[in-house]
């Protein structure tokens, strides 16, 4: 550690090795605290101690030369090391300061300032106060000093806010001591420590690729979930965006042409997929509904069987506090998934200022901000990859989640030059504000020029190329560590997304038809099932566990209300399977189509691959929908009042009233009238954290 005493003797490299000390107390404990929660994630067996090492070096090495740096610029001055040792410090601090400053667009920093004055303070103590106390005493001051400037710099970055402040705090003094600790093994037997840096580097890197051996007897599994995705916009379900990656996944495996969510909204979506079971089993009804514990939950059951199980989740309504990360050992959500750019070294305050004086392409946490809600998939891809080079020797169970097809409409400015759209950044689509509307003005009574609306939907296509590209790298990976043979591919899609279609615009969840309830659904192993084939019966989301598990051989303790798909390829099943469907609760009031608000308001539906029956309830009792789907997809013609389908009509009711729960049937076949104020607020969000998700989403005004 830098000697604090007053000396001008001996030559300039004397002087400035208390600034190298300090740069390197500093570069630890940045590096450490950064690596710990970018790459590590508290679980050493399976993620990267290779990316964690090279965090620490990329951070060490910019800390060291922009010290000395500094150092031999105010060397030309003086080359007394308390007096250099001043300068370097106080210009690192107005840096921090500056950083952070510039960073929260001048907002935000007056509650880190407490931190950076404590160092100030302790450092621009006189002089001749520092004489008075003893080397030791001083060492530690010093120390201290630099520890909590460079807190101060770290704090609320790093992908730890979302802790306690007590643990938070525990976090940066384990890393304060392990650097601490770093620095005296270092300064004290310098080669010891190189050759034993050395030797954890050699090891790691033998272990890392010792442990990629697949094994024969469970195969692994990637499940890539693509939100708000319409399958007319995938190839080769549909032709309005290009995604090759995703024909050529169908083309080593089994497509299923007639898949469909049991409900169109995320949260509920994907606890469907995760348990087989349909809502009114598995318990979310609601969007800000928590995921239980449950003895069919899919991650759970292959958890216990051995596998690691880590999720990547660019969703931020599929978090923790939802329950979401039940059975995953890791599970990266939406705030330890933003933007990439500038890798480790963009938690640091010396990069930050530079980029904030530049480019400015350091993003904060997306979820964060207000307004609207942005999305870049291609963090998901690069956490997955990273995971899939560091894998240990146990079979894995990955979920990537992908967000970025969801509104807004951003896709990167070569994709909306690719598909004729008009920048994201000016549509009005993106910004109804900017047209003087509401957000459900925009979705439910949408008064926009076709052609604002049409530049809309052209950016969504290149949403979703940008985001099958990233799927296509994602594949890539897999193929090149060498785990394609042993690993069962789902590609799939949480629901659907509205265009347009019935008058319903840029949104989903609140209707029942062909444009959210339609999914892509491809499953892919080529060492044990068929190639190429299409499977065109109607199959449902809540099948996909049973599936998996089948194919994984894992046994689940409880009923599902999905089955195996493998009927389908073993030449046993050939008929569609009937689907419950259910909406989410109304959101806006410029929704007129729905009368009522929470669980109870809820359209519900039977799909059983030809005929589709829809139960609004309204004010004079339940109305009812009947379409013929294959006949007419786009679902134009009401079939209720046709005399030809009175059978069908009386199947499907009957059908819908089966799958009905007992405790809901009554109500609904007795609601009648006007809701009153109690009825409109049940389907409310009452957190304000979620309202302003709800709002940043696009989902409620």
């Amino acid at each position: 550690m830098p000697s604090l005493q007053s000396t001008s003797r001996g030559p300039a490299i004397e002087s400035l090795l208390p600034i190298l000390k300090a740069a390197v107390l500093v570069a630890l404990f940045e590096g450490i605290h950064i690596a710990r929660h970018e790459f590590l994630m508290g679980d050493w067996a399976s993620h990267s101690v290779l990316d964690g090492f090279r965090a620490v070096a990329w951070v060490a090495g910019l800390h060291v030369v922009l010290w000395l740096f500094l150092g031999l610029l105010f060397s030309l001055l003086s080359r007394d090391p308390f007096t250099l040792f001043r300068a370097v410090f106080s210009v690192w601090a107005l840096v921090a300061f500056l950083a952070r400053w510039m960073f929260e667009d001048g907002s935000g920093a007056t509650a880190y300032e407490l931190l950076l004055l404590t160092g100030l303070v302790l450092w621009l103590t006189p002089r001749r106060w520092w004489a008075r106390v003893s080397p030791s005493f001083r060492l530690g001051l010093a120390c201290f000093a630099l520890l909590i400037v460079s807190t101060f710099s770290l704090w609320g970055r790093v992908p730890d806010f979302s802790h306690p402040l007590g643990e938070q705090f525990w976090l940066y003094a384990g890393s304060a001591v392990v650097a601490i600790a770093a620095c005296l093994v270092l300064f004290r037997w310098p080669r010891l420590t190189a050759g034993a840096l050395a030797a954890c580097l050699l090891s790691t890197t033998l272990w890392n690729s010792l442990s990629r051996t697949p094994t024969a007897d469970k195969p692994n599994v990637l499940w890539i979930l693509i939100d708000t995705t319409r399958r007319d916009h995938v190839s080769p379900f549909g032709d309005l965006a290009e995604t090759p990656a995703i024909e050529r996944l169908a083309a080593e495996g089994i497509r299923f042409d007639d898949a469909v969510t049991v409900i169109p909204k995320t949260t509920q979506s994907v606890a469907s997929f995760f348990t087989g079971s349909y809502p009114f089993h598995h318990g979310l009804r609601t969007l800000t509904d928590e995921l239980k514990d449950s003895p069919n939950n899919v991650v759970k059951l292959f958890q216990e069987a051995g596998y690691r199980t880590a999720a990547f989740v660019n969703n931020p309504w599929l978090s923790k506090d939802h329950g979401f990360g039940l059975g995953f050992e890791r599970y990266d959500s939406t705030t330890e998934l933003d933007e990439k750019y500038g890798g480790s070294l963009r938690y640091v305050s010396w990069f930050i200022l530079a980029d904030r004086l530049t480019v400015k392409r350091i993003e904060t946490s997306e979820a964060t901000k207000p307004g609207v809600y942005v999305a870049h998939d291609r963090s998901v891809t690069d956490a997955v990859s990273r995971y899939l080079r560091n894998i240990a020797r146990e079979p894995f169970f990955i979920y990537a989640h992908y967000f970025q097809p969801h509104w807004p409409y951003l896709p990167p400015a070569l994709l909306e030059e690719k598909y004729g759209a008009p920048a994201g950044a000016t549509c009005l689509v993106n910004f109804p504000e900017r047209a003087g509307i509401t957000q459900g003005q925009l979705v439910f009574d949408n008064h926009l020029p076709d052609e604002e609306n049409e530049g809309a939907r052209r950016l969504y296509r290149g949403d979703i190329d940008d985001t099958m590209s990233q799927v296509g790298r994602l594949l890539e990976e897999l193929e090149r560590q060498g785990f394609r043979d042993d690993t069962i591919i789902v590609f799939t899609a949480d629901h659907g997304h509205s265009l347009g279609d019935h008058d319903y615009y840029f949104h989903h969840g609140e209707f029942l038809y062909e444009s959210s309830v339609r999914i892509p659904l491809i499953l892919s192993w080529p060492q044990k099932l068929p190639v190429g084939m299409v499977v065109e019966h109607q199959v449902r989301s809540i099948d996909l566990a049973p599936t998996l598990l089948a194919l994984a051989r894992i046994p689940h303790p409880g009923a599902m209300d999905g089955r195996s798909l493998a009927g389908f390829w073993e030449g046993r099943e050939d008929q569609p399977r009937a689907a419950f469907l259910e909406s989410d609760v109304k959101m806006m009031e410029e929704n007129t189509r729905r009368t009522y608000w929470g669980v109870m308001g809820k359209l519900r539906g039977v799909r059983d691959g030809r005929f589709k029956l829809i139960l609004t309830p309204d004010t004079d009792g339940p109305r009812f929908e009947l379409y013929d789907v294959v006949a007419d997809p786009e679902e134009t013609q009401n079939l209720v009042l046709d005399p030809g389908q009175k059978e069908t009509l009386a199947s499907l009711q009957k059908q819908l009233t089966e799958l009905l729960p007992k405790e809901e049937r009554g109500i609904l076949s007795a609601l009648r009238g006007e809701p009153d104020e109690a009825g409109k607020q049940s389907g409310q969000p009452v957190d304000e954290h979620d309202r302003e998700l709800l709002r940043s989403l696009g989902y409620i005004n």
